[in-house]
C-alpha cells in the first residue's frame, strides 16, 4: 500500500511536469502500433472487422491467462464468464500481470464501485494515440496544442477565494482551471482568464460546462473557444446544443472508461460510434429492457485491446448504449464494429429510486429528454415516498418547460412517490468532481449522500 502511495504522487507529480509526461504519453512504437489497427479497421468491411477484432481478442485472453482470475479459464472468448466491478474491487490482484513498470489508477465509484487498478506504461501511450486520432482532423493534439481544462481540478483549497484559481505546464500549453471555485463571483476572473489563455481546445466534465453556461448568461459575459471536448459524464443533446451555440465551438464528447476497456465518441448529438481498435464490445439485449419512444438501453460488455498490466474480459461495464428500439443481431453488430452509429450513453445501472414498496425504478435517464432551456438535472430521494429534481438550468426556463420535466419524471415515476422541484445554482458532486445522476439520502438505511445508489441494496429497516 505505501509503495502504491508513493507511485501516485509520482505519476501526479509527473502530470504536471510536461516533459516527463509527454515521454511517457508519446512513445512511437506504441502510438504507430495504434494506428496501424486503427488504419486497418478503417480499410475493413464488416467481415474483416470481426476478424481483426477475434485476432486482437486472443492476444487479451493469452494475456489474462498469465493473471490468477484467467489462469484456469478457456482460450474461447465465448466460453469466458462475465466479469463483474465486484470482483476487482474484492481482489484487485487477480486480475493483475506483472511487469518492470506499473501505473497505479483508481474509479472514483460513480459507477457504483470504486476501483483499484493498474496500467502499464504502453496502456498510457495507447490512450493518447488514440485520443489524438479522435482530434486529429482538426489540426489538434495532446502534445501541441493549448488546452485547458475545466474539470473535477482543485488547484488549491476551496476555502480561499482569491485568484488565481489555475496553474499552468506544459511550457504554457496547459491549463487546469479548479472547477470548485466556478461562482457567480469568479467568473469574471475565469472569463478574463480563458480569453488571454486562448485556448485551442477547452475539455470539461459536462456539469462544469452547464455551470460555465449557465454563469455565463447570468452574468451576459461572452466567451468564445474553437473546440469543446466533454467525457466522464452523459452530455444532453441540449447541453451539446448550448455548447456549440454560447461558446462558438465544434463540440466533440467521448465516453470512456478508467479501466481502459471501451471507448467511443460522438461528433454530433445522438450520433456516437464505437472506435473498435480500441476494444471488442458486446451489447446485450435482455427481456427486462424497457423501450421508450423507439429506443432500448442494452448493457456494455468490453474487452480492452491495450490493457497488458490489467486485461479485463468480457468486462461489465454497469453502462448501457441507447440503440434503436428495433435494431436486430445485425445492427448491434455493426454498431459493435464502428460501422453504424447508436444514440449514446444511458445512466448507469445503479441510477435508480425505490418506490414505497422498495421495488426499483430504473431507466431514469429519459426524464430530461427534450425540455429546452435545462442543463442537467440531479434526482435526490431522502425518503421511500419523495423525490426532489434538482434543476440547473437558463435563465429562459419557465413554467413550459417545468410542466415538460414533471410529465417525464410521471412517465418513469409512480404517483406513489411524490416529486419536488429545486432549481439550484450548482449540483452535488464526488470528491473527484463527477456529479451523481441520483443521490439516495434514505434515513434508517446504510444509503446516504452523493454516490449513495452505488451501495447495496435496501435492507428491511423498522425505521421505514
Amino acid at each position: 500500500m505505501k509503495a502504491r502511495v508513493r507511485l501516485t504522487k509520482l505519476v501526479s507529480q509527473a502530470k504536471r511536469s510536461g516533459g516527463i509526461d509527454l515521454s511517457l504519453r508519446y512513445d512511437p512504437i506504441v502510438r504507430a502500433r495504434v494506428f496501424r489497427s486503427i488504419a486497418a479497421f478503417e480499410r475493413g468491411d464488416l467481415a474483416a472487422r470481426r476478424k481483426l477484432t477475434e485476432a486482437l481478442t486472443a492476444k487479451v485472453i493469452a494475456q489474462a491467462r498469465k493473471t490468477v482470475y484467467g489462469r484456469s479459464l478457456p482460450d474461447g472468448y465465448a466460453h469466458w464468464p462475465v466479469l463483474h466491478k465486484q470482483q476487482i474491487r474484492d481482489a484487485p490482484q487477480s486480475f493483475t500481470v506483472g511487469g518492470l513498470v506499473r501505473v497505479p489508477a483508481s474509479t472514483g465509484g460513480t459507477s457504483g464501485v470504486p476501483l483499484t487498478l493498474w496500467r502499464s506504461l504502453s496502456s498510457v501511450a495507447a490512450e493518447t494515440a488514440f485520443l489524438d486520432r479522435l482530434l486529429a482532423h482538426r489540426g489538434l493534439s495532446w502534445r501541441k496544442s493549448r488546452i485547458a481544462v475545466l474539470r473535477g481540478d482543485l488547484v488549491k483549497d476551496v476555502s480561499e477565494q482569491r485568484p488565481p484559481f489555475s496553474v499552468e505546464s506544459h511550457w504554457g500549453r496547459r491549463l487546469v482551471l479548479s472547477s470548485p471555485h466556478l461562482s457567480p463571483t469568479t467568473i469574471g476572473w475565469y472569463v478574463a482568464r480563458l480569453r488571454d489563455f486562448r485556448p485551442d481546445l477547452l475539455w470539461l466534465y459536462p456539469t462544469t460546462a452547464a455551470n460555465l453556461l449557465r454563469l455565463l448568461a447570468e452574468t451576459g459575459l461572452e466567451l468564445h473557444v474553437p473546440t469543446v471536448l466533454t467525457s466522464s459524464e452523459v452530455l444532453s443533446t441540449t447541453l451539446y446544443r448550448e455548447l456549440e451555440a454560447v461558446l462558438g465551438a465544434t463540440v466533440v464528447d467521448h465516453y470512456g472508461l478508467a479501466e481502459r476497456s471501451c471507448f467511443a465518441f460522438a461528433e454530433e448529438p445522438e450520433r456516437y460510434f464505437f472506435q473498435p481498435a480500441y476494444g471488442r464490445v458486446e451489447l446485450l439485449p435482455s427481456p427486462d429492457d424497457s423501450v421508450l419512444a423507439g429506443r432500448r438501453n442494452l448493457r456494455i460488455l468490453a474487452t480492452g485491446f491495450w490493457t497488458p498490466a490489467m486485461p479485463l474480459v468480457r468486462y461489465d461495464t454497469g453502462d448501457f448504449a441507447i440503440v434503436p428500439a428495433e435494431a436486430g443481431p445485425k445492427e448491434l453488430d455493426a454498431m459493435t464494429l464502428g460501422l453504424l452509429p447508436f444514440f449514446g450513453i444511458a445512466g448507469r445501472d445503479q441510477s435508480f429510486i425505490y418506490r414505497p414498496d422498495r421495488s426499483r425504478v430504473a431507466g431514469l435517464d429519459q426524464i430530461p429528454r427534450e425540455v429546452s432551456n435545462l442543463l442537467q438535472v440531479q434526482l435526490v430521494q431522502s425518503r421511500l415516498d419523495r423525490v426532489t429534481i434538482r434543476v440547473l438550468a437558463m435563465p429562459g426556463f419557465g413554467e413550459t418547460d417545468r410542466a415538460k420535466l414533471l410529465a417525464n419524471a410521471r412517465a418513469k415515476i409512480p404517483l406513489s412517490v411524490d416529486i419536488d422541484f429545486e432549481m439550484v445554482d450548482r449540483l452535488e458532486t464526488t470528491s473527484n468532481g463527477k456529479t451523481p445522476y441520483v443521490i439516495l439520502e434514505l434515513p434508517g438505511t446504510q444509503l446516504s449522500g452523493a454516490g449513495a445508489s452505488a451501495l447495496p441494496p435496501l435492507q428491511p429497516s423498522a425505521t421505514l
